[in-house]
């Protein structure tokens, strides 16, 4: 993860923590059940991204802790099983049993830092829990709603992943990727609009489309995952519109420029193609598969 990009994460958790409940002392050493950091949290689902695992490994380089636990937290995430089906990492290992408190505390992911704050309707707090009676209890198809800063972070998710390694034809790995999806609730009409564009049933997936986009207007993730959609379903033209309406939103993504660009060259719009190639070489030089493609282009032009 570059420098720049992880003092960009480090700012939206310090800006984050200022709407979140302030607690001056190691509450948990106090109650002592370790549950806000174990399998049972979340009702046994932590969501942990891609970018918040780079930010954990970037801390660890920073301050120089070993690398090993990183593994272990990521065999904790996905619940691995010992040879017997018991659960290897019932508790998360970078939680200390020797003074109940989180040893990467400063670089913990947004679900850790949310619990306590919110609580997800059915979970049951413990009840010598210190949030037990003052975190808010949200239903979960209105928590990304409720969430300081959720369209933040889901940007900043969506400029990690476009900074990633990307090769033509774009993989369905990037189309499917469960991040991709989790930028929305279940309720949210990009659902039905992807649903319906999965059936052949274009001007029924279109409509909700467009109602994804009146809904939240200023989130420039979402034209970027419906022209992603539409790539993926050959309508281009359609894809071109809203990869122009993603980059309108956020001029300094890299990656919205690059799916604009894919989107003109499969319309025949070459001129806009290249162009929007250079710019997203521009913001990120290191794309490969841009520099490519750009190239092709030239050569051919």
């Amino acid at each position: 993860m570059e420098q720049a990009f992880f003092k960009k994460i480090t700012q939206f958790y310090e800006q984050l923590e200022s709407d979140l409940i302030q607690v001056e002392e190691n509450v948990c050493k106090a109650c002592q059940c370790s549950e806000c950091c174990s399998i049972v949290a979340k009702g046994g689902e932590h969501s942990v991204s891609s970018m918040e695992l780079d930010y954990i490994e970037n801390y660890y380089q920073e301050t120089g802790y070993p690398q090993g636990n990183i593994n272990l937290f990521k065999e904790y995430l996905s619940r691995k099983k010992d040879t017997a089906g018991e659960i290897l990492h019932p508790i998360c290992p970078f939680f200390s049993k020797q003074n109940f408190q989180c040893s990467i505390y400063s670089a913990r992911p947004l679900s850790c830092r949310l619990f306590g704050s919110y609580f997800i309707e059915g979970f049951q707090v413990p009840s010598r829990c210190y949030f037990n009676t003052i975190g808010k209890i949200v239903k979960k198809d209105e928590f990304i709603k409720e969430i300081p800063f959720a369209v933040a972070f889901s940007e900043l998710k969506a400029e990690h992943l476009g900074a990633q390694k990307i090769t033509l034809p774009l993989s369905p790995e990037l189309h499917q990727n469960p991040e991709y999806l989790s930028f929305f609730d279940s309720s949210d009409p990009y659902l039905k609009g992807r649903k319906n564009l999965q059936d052949g049933k274009i001007t029924k997936a279109l409509e909700h489309y467009q109602e994804t986009i009146v809904k939240n207007p200023k989130q420039s993730f979402i034209p970027c995952c419906i022209s992603l959609d539409l790539i993926q379903a050959q309508q281009y033209a359609e894809a071109a519109a809203y990869g122009e309406k993603a980059v309108t939103l956020s001029p300094e993504n890299a990656f919205y420029h690059f799916v604009l660009a894919i989107a003109y060259q499969l319309s025949g719009k070459i001129e806009k193609a290249i162009e929007s190639y250079q710019e997203s070489l521009k913001l990120n030089p290191e794309n490969e598969a841009a520099k490519t493609t750009l190239n092709s282009l030239l050569q051919s032009s």
